[in-house]
């Protein structure tokens, strides 16, 4: 588990991860959260592999190299929607992964069987 104080920022979400990678030793592969668009960003510098740019073959400077997820990562939002100021629905969406993997976990899962 990991904690971290102050605003809401993608140095305290790249903090927040860092200290959970570090405290499961870099091997959880599922992650939940709200919809703010700092995690996304956050789980792929830390949990993601850094993929090169193919060749094109045309003049010039390549393109740089990405992270993407790794294998078997998973990363899906609880999207809340409200009105007045009230939640008066709640879905979810997969941002990162396969809803295989996704479906799988949750079928293990001790906790829950659902994203809620």
């Amino acid at each position: 588990m990991g904690l971290v104080f102050g605003a809401i920022s993608q140095a305290n979400a790249d903090e927040l991860v860092r200290q959970i990678k570090e405290v499961n030793n870099g091997t959880l592969s599922v992650f939940f959260s709200d919809q703010r668009p700092h995690y996304e960003e956050a789980i792929l510098k830390h949990y993601g592999i850094l993929q090169p740019s193919s060749r094109t073959g045309k003049r010039g400077r390549p393109k740089k190299a990405r992270l993407v997820p790794r294998p078997g990562l998973v990363y899906a939002q609880v999207v809340k929607q409200r009105s007045k100021g009230r939640v008066v629905a709640v879905t979810t969406r997969l941002v990162k992964g396969s809803q295989a993997d996704l479906d799988a976990y949750l079928a293990s899962s001790p906790v829950s069987s659902k994203i809620k």
